[in-house]
């Protein structure tokens, strides 16, 4: 497999391939030892059957996911409501939930950030 992805490389890196004759196209497929039925798809320009033959999986898509507002502020009125029911809490735990929630206002800030990026490769 891996002489067709060296191939298909190839075949995007050099104009002069990519805009070869079939003919032409079907000689360097041989040249590469590449097998027939993937030279058909190649030469079909059979993106499924090269996809199945090569076991590719398509339209693969990363993306990251947001809590909405409405959730982030039902979790922060929890939060107080907790926080009321807990009168007798020490200072350091003050200090932990302090931390905590500049820990969360981080994170927002950081998926902000990759909704931004993933704006801009789509």
């Amino acid at each position: 497999m891996s002489n067709v992805i060296d191939f298909l490389e190839r075949f995007g890196q050099d104009a002069r391939l990519r805009h070869a004759s079939d003919n032409e196209l079907e000689e360097a497929l041989k040249v590469a030892g590449i097998e027939p039925a993937l030279q058909a798809a190649i030469l079909g320009k059979d993106q499924t059957a090269l996809e199945l033959l090569l076991g590719a999986e398509t339209n693969v898509c990363c993306m990251v996911n947001v809590p909405d507002e409405e959730e982030e502020e039902e979790e922060e009125e929890e939060e107080e409501t907790e926080d009321e029911d807990e009168d007798e809490e020490d200072d350091d735990e003050d200090e932990d939930e302090d931390e905590d929630e500049d820990e969360d206002e981080d994170e927002e800030e950081d998926m902000k950030s990759l909704d931004r990026v993933a704006d801009r490769v789509a």
